[in-house]
């Protein structure tokens, strides 16, 4: 006897895609004909002469419903088939008695019974009720309208074995239409459970499975998902998913892995979409263990499909090959000619592929905070020699250490079957059977307590909840609070920055403000909520804010994340209340256990549970379930206010670390939202919150003061008048017209060299503040040119930065004029020098743009001394 393939083995499992046999006593068309509707394509039943059950396989890869053929074929046909053709598994015929076969019946009315049913398609197929077909019938999972069926066989009827198998047959009864296929592509529910429903169990089929025969007994029509797991595991909805994967017929399929998954994912929203918080437990046979871990890490980037991981509660691998497999028999069962995906699917499961090891990089982050069960169950059997390669060579499909992820908490499991046997359980008593029952039943509940606990987190009544939180009242405190005006000049530092002017326009998502206690910062914090709650926003836009100040006796963490929760619950319609509490208490509960378990220790929950729940939670608890909470409405914009970070008592620096890594988790959110954040300036609070946009009061203005500092010598050198010798100036009449004006006057002195101008110029502003009342309220400024003193004494940019200088230094509010340009000529290069142009304009927005009115002196001696300059020409 020759050696057979790999695609040889596989095509045992593989149902056939015509069937021909001796042709039994004529029938009447109109019996054996019904009325059919085009779906995918058009089904036509046989002329008088029906096929009988002799049938011609076309061989895939796979484990399909028509598992049993090839062990049952004459031994003498499997030897004497063209060595080429079992080589490249493909245009191989068999001749046998057709195997056990299963269909699915969609669309059927929910009114229906099974007897409605049968009675319903033995109007199309009289000899249905000869076969005594098991027949069951559950609800649809994303309608409450339909039902699904599953009608399998022993020997199915020769209408049914007429329908092609990778097509939807639509088939119309009176007014109904039943669609029937046997490739079960998608999801189908497997059971009717009763109560309510605490989890989801979906399994997933590999590498040219099939999603119904991968999970049957090769030896009876059982199969354990939809047989003995219900049994086992009360109010459970159990599905299984099904892809075109198969490696040989693939030219009227060209998806990706990338399409596997994206379909994977809408089928199960669809299916949950009003359960988005339900829990789910993956199984996943061979490939389809990567396409759920595919899923989870889509989940994980993409927060509109976040659901699905924090739902998972555990994840079961069945010779799933995390570090590749051996594909050098695949790869010879795909047509060379044809090229493809599917040579590119093969590749990426191959040893040490790209794509597996960007997948291990991508799992990281998910593995780091996952707390739920992961069992890898992996085969000890290798597939005969006689069955699979030429060479005569014993292999497991897919070796343990690749079918193993070595985390800290998985669970490995071997199991003394082959890669596809074992996943198939005959009885309830099978020991694999047993060890997963455990597990999953360890996934959803470790005693009586914790599933008391899961009701009533799922049956929550956010009225009763809330009124357990320990919330701060931070509107009655804020009503306390004077709030500041953005037209106060002692508030420009703030609202007039140039930082502020970005974050509030949403160009920067955080800022956080520092100053001391003189600067009330907690007026500018009630200001900035009463601007954000009535800003316009293009979406649904809550604001949410915390005075650090309020806590008095309790933990910080506790009272933030408890009034948060509250606030944003409150914002919420009544309809979308409970998902956010649920979310924010599964969260804590997972915790609670995983921390439990890992210490050994009980776990215990009684009608008060979620009280238990919330109080028996530490600091880190809390915010991890406060994001899952805010997570569940991701659409919603948000704006959080939290003032005096400093005002923390206890674990100053804790909270402050986690209420940055709550913040940056929110930025992640499709709406950015905005940060605010305040305290005085504490170096161990600025060690922390390094790296964000920060307004640290007067700093910036300071260090533009040293760049515009100057010294102007020639001052100091100008001689003192004599004695009362200049009063006369303070009563000339041109004077007294030009310090009376209301308007901006100019006032020269002139005179010829030596008659003492400089002298009266430095007594005049000796003396200004002393003898002009106007002058204490107004800003005096001053630069004395000299030839004498040099270079630097003549220049005008110098003259402006003095001018600028003593502007400056009296008044703080004056610092948004020099902000955008000090930044720009920070930006060029290392020695920084201030444009002469950039003075300039300085110097007429404070003149003329200042929103609060302001007088100013301005005395510059000597003007007539000093040549004019290039690109200064025309100052005066």
């Amino acid at each position: 006897m020759s050696k057979r393939t790999l695609g040889d083995h596989l095509a045992r499992d593989l149902p056939p895609t015509k069937r021909h046999s001796p042709s039994p006593s004529p029938a009447p068309v109109d019996r054996l004909r019904p009325e059919l509707i085009t779906s995918t394509s058009t089904i036509q039943v046989a002329q008088p002469q029906l096929p009988r059950r002799t049938l011609t396989s076309t061989s895939r890869p796979g484990l399909t419903e028509d598992e049993n053929i090839l062990p049952h074929a004459d031994p003498a046909a499997r030897s004497s088939l063209p060595s080429d053709a079992a080589h490249r598994g493909r245009n191989i015929t068999r001749t046998c008695n057709a195997g056990p076969k299963c269909f699915r019946i969609a669309n059927v009315p929910s009114s229906w019974n099974k007897d409605t049913l049968l009675a319903a398609l033995k109007t199309v197929d009289p000899f249905i009720e000869d076969q005594n077909p098991e027949l069951s019938l559950y609800p649809c999972l994303d309608s409450t309208r339909t039902q699904t069926a599953l009608l399998n066989w022993s020997t199915c009827t020769e209408y049914f074995d007429c329908l092609k198998r990778n097509d939807f047959n639509c088939v119309q009864i009176k007014d109904e239409i039943l669609v029937i296929d046997s490739h079960f592509y998608d999801l189908t529910p497997l059971n009717s459970p009763e109560g309510e429903i605490i989890a989801d169990v979906v399994a997933v089929t590999g590498l040219a499975g099939h999603a119904f025969s991968t999970w049957k007994s090769r030896h009876t029509r059982h199969m354990w998902l939809k047989d003995f797991l219900p049994m086992d595991i009360k109010n459970i909805r159990i599905m299984t998913y099904g892809y075109d994967s198969s490696l040989i017929e693939f030219e009227r399929n060209d998806m990706r892995l990338v399409d596997y998954k994206r379909n994977f994912i809408q089928q199960l929203e669809n299916s949950r979409r009003m359960v988005m918080d339900r829990p789910i437990i993956f199984l996943g046979h061979s490939l389809g263990g990567i396409l759920v871990l595919q899923t989870l890490v889509e989940s994980n980037r993409n927060p509109h499909h976040k659901s699905i991981l924090d739902s998972t509660r555990g994840i079961f691998f069945f010779g799933t090959p995390h570090q590749g497999l051996r594909t050098n028999e695949l790869e010879e069962m795909v047509d060379v000619d044809s090229g493809g995906q599917r040579q590119n699917l093969i590749m990426q499961l191959k040893d040490g592929s790209e794509f597996l090891e960007n997948q291990k990089e991508d799992l990281i982050p998910i593995w780091e905070g996952f707390k739920r069960n992961v069992v890898s169950f992996y085969e000890t059997v290798k597939i005969p020699s006689d069955n699979i390669a030429r060479d005569g060579e014993d292999i497991p499909i897919v070796q343990r250490f690749s079918a193993q992820l070595f985390l800290p908490s998985e669970c490995r499991v071997p199991v003394g079957k082959n890669h596809w046997d074992m996943v198939k359980f005959a009885s309830p008593v099978d020991a694999t059977y047993q060890t997963v029952v455990n597990h999953m039943r360890s996934c959803l509940t470790r005693d009586l307590t914790e599933t008391i606990a899961l009701s009533l987190i799922y049956k929550v009544k956010p009225e009763h909840f809330l009124k357990l939180l320990s919330v701060v009242d931070q509107e009655k405190h804020k009503s306390t609070i004077s709030t500041s005006d953005c037209d106060q000049p002692e508030f420009y530092w703030v609202y007039r920055n140039h930082d502020f002017t970005e974050w509030s326009a949403g160009e920067v998502p955080v800022l956080w403000l520092s100053g001391p206690t003189e600067c009330k910062l907690d007026q500018v914090s009630s200001n900035i909520i009463r601007l954000e709650m009535d800003a316009p926003s293009e979406t649904q836009h809550f604001v949410l804010y915390f005075f650090c100040s309020t806590v008095r006796e309790r933990s910080s963490a506790i009272a933030f994340t408890h009034t948060f929760l509250h606030q944003f619950v409150c914002c919420l319609p009544q309809n979308k209340q409970r998902a956010v509490l649920t979310a924010f208490l599964l969260s804590l509960h997972d915790c609670i256990l995983f921390r439990k378990r890992q210490l050994n220790e009980e776990v215990s929950f009684s009608n008060e549970a979620l009280k238990e729940i919330l109080y028996a939670s530490n600091d880190r608890d809390l915010w991890d379930a406060l994001k899952k909470a805010l997570d569940t409405e991701f659409e919603i914009s948000l704006s959080i206010i939290v003032d005096g970070l400093d005002r923390v008592k206890e674990h100053k620096a804790e909270f402050i670390r986690e209420l940055d890594a709550f913040i940056k988790h929110l930025l992640k959110r499709p709406w950015q939202p905005k940060a605010f954040l305040t305290s005085r300036p504490q170096d161990e609070i600025k060690e922390i919150l390094d790296g964000l946009l920060c307004i640290e009061h007067d700093k910036e203005r300071k260090d533009c003061l040293n760049t515009l500092r100057f010294n102007n010598t020639r001052y100091g050198k100008i001689s003192e008048e004599y004695k009362d010798s200049l009063q006369w100036f303070w009563n000339h009449e041109k004077y007294h017209a030009w310090s009376c004006s209301d308007t901006s006057e100019l006032l020269l002195i002139d005179g010829k060299p030596g008659s003492g101008k400089c002298t009266l110029t430095k007594y005049f502003k000796h003396n200004l503040l002393e003898r002009e009342p106007l002058a204490k309220q107004s800003i005096v400024a001053s630069f004395f040119y000299s030839y004498r003193e040099g270079e630097l004494q003549m220049d005008h940019s110098n003259m402006l930065r003095c001018i600028l200088y003593d502007v400056l230094e009296h008044n703080e509010t004056f610092f948004f004029h020099f902000q955008p340009y000090y930044r720009q000529a920070l930006q060029h290069g290392t020695k920084f020098q201030w444009p002469y142009n950039s003075l300039k304009k300085i110097l007429q927005s404070i003149t003329g743009d200042h929103p609060v009115e302001a007088r100013f002196y301005f005395i510059i001696d000597a003007m007539d001394s000093v040549p004019k300059r290039p690109g200064q020409a025309g100052f005066a």
